[in-house]
């Protein structure tokens, strides 16, 4: 069974926030990379995920329309999930624990009242042949208001 433990942390490192879930996750746990490029420049080849996420919210919202925006207004947090493996199996498990992991978690965040994350679309899992053998990536879309 998977642990719904919340985290608290500031909101202004969703990342951080993102990579704590994780690694409540035997699955996940290491998994999460900064890149998919070794210390040579070389592409990894092995099973891991790659998170994509914005520094500040893609759309502040405010209580009434007249009322200048500031940075402590609600924002609409987004950011992907890549997951990269060397089968379309291995992407397809670490890309379900992620949901698993996401859909309906609600962090907890130092003075704010976030939503729940919403899961708002997927891409097809696909073959980069680039590299010789290929590997397989997909991705999956997350937000949530805070």
């Amino acid at each position: 069974m998977v642990s719904r433990k919340r985290w608290e942390m500031p909101l202004a490192d969703i990342a951080a926030l993102i990579t704590a879930r994780f690694d409540t996750s035997p699955i996940l746990t290491g998994k999460l990379r900064d890149t998919a490029l070794d210390e040579h420049g070389k592409v990894v080849r092995g099973n891991y995920l790659l998170l994509f996420s914005t520094a500040n919210p893609g759309e502040l919202v405010t209580d009434r329309h007249t009322k200048p925006q500031t940075a402590d207004d609600v924002g609409r947090w987004e950011w992907t999930v890549r997951a990269v493996a060397v089968d379309p199996d291995g992407v397809r498990l670490l890309l379900r624990e992620a949901f698993t992991l996401l859909v309906g978690w609600r962090p907890i965040v130092a003075g704010r009242r976030p939503s729940k994350v919403k899961h708002e679309g997927a891409e097809p899992i696909r073959p980069d042949r680039s590299l010789g053998s290929p590997l397989y990536f997909g991705e999956d879309d997350y937000s949530m208001r805070c």
